[in-house]
Parts: structure tokens; sequence; C-alpha cells
């Protein structure tokens, strides 16, 4: 039998068929639209998971390494005050904006540590905005005491080692 004519045969079968499942099929097919789109957005938020984990590998351990090197400026400053005034400015503004990063980066302890950090510069009176120069700012106003800097240190410190955690649990996980 040609193709034309088993197409010819089907033909008023499948009107039937239509006929008799049509608005069954409709729903159907409106359910699979559904689980479709529930489906793209949990790839999509899925993907955004990947990509977070991803990012947070990639760029904690650089990140880590600058909060390393104002640390280094801090300690300096805390032996000699008057030496490394000029880079404890610098110092405490990288490290400002490290923190905020670090926090924006990091859920959990790490982000906690973030938060107590930018808090003890805040009580430090550092809290540098995007119109403020540091050096300026510190030429008219008395440099942070050496308590306020020893606290900035130890929380410091101590989200160094919070990242590090983090990071080697990460590592290990696939969550």
């Amino acid at each position: 039998m040609p193709d034309s004519q088993l197409f010819g045969a089907l033909l008023p079968n499948l009107d039937a068929f239509w006929l008799q499942h049509g608005e069954k099929l409709k729903l159907v097919a409106e359910v699979f639209k559904i689980v479709g789109a529930g489906a793209s957005f949990f790839a999509v938020w899925k993907l955004k998971a990947i990509e977070k984990r991803y990012l947070f590998r990639a760029t904690i351990p650089g990140l880590m390494e600058k909060i390393d090197g104002s640390l280094v400026v801090l300690n300096a400053w805390l032996g000699e005050p008057e030496a490394y005034q000029t880079q404890l400015t610098e110092a405490l503004n990288h490290l400002w904006a490290d923190t905020k990063s670090a926090r924006r980066r990091t859920r959990g302890d790490a982000n906690e540590a973030a938060e107590s950090l930018i808090a003890a510069m805040r009580r430090g009176g550092i809290e540098p905005r995007f119109w403020q120069v540091w050096i300026v700012h510190f030429a008219g106003a008395p440099s942070p005491s050496r308590e306020a800097i020893l606290d900035i240190f130890g929380k410091a410190s101590g989200l160094v080692r919070t990242l590090e955690n983090e990071l080697d649990d990460a590592t290990w996980s696939n969550k």
C-alpha cells in the first residue's frame, strides 16, 4: 500500500480520535508545559549554585592572600606606629574592601566572621566611602587606637582562618 493510501486511511481515524480525546490531550499538554517550566527554573537555580560554588573556590584563595597582606601591615604598625602610618591607611582601606567582598561571597561562619570584622572596623572609626580618601581622612583626625587595630587584627585573622576552613570543606562537599 503506498504512503498516500495509508495516510488517507488513517486520517478519518485521527479525526475521530481528536474529537473524542482532544480536551484531555490539551490538558496533558498544559501539564507538560508547567512541568517543563518548573524543570527549567530548577536547572537555572542549580546552575547558579554551581556558579557560586565555583566562584567561591576560584576567588577565595586570592582574597585570603590580600587579607594576609593587610594583616602584615597591621602587625608592622603595631610594632612601629609612626613608621607605618601611610601603609596603615592603605591596608585598612584594602581590608575594608576585601572584607566586604568576602561577605558577599560567603555564607554561614565565614559571613559572620566578615560581619564581625566590619563591625570592629566601624567601632574603630573606619568606614570608608567611595568619595573618601583615607589619607585625607586621617590628616585631620587621629589614627585609630592601638586597641581598635588589635581588635581588627584579631578578627581579620579569624576571618582568614574561617575562609581556609570553608575552602577545605568546599573541596570535600558536593552540596
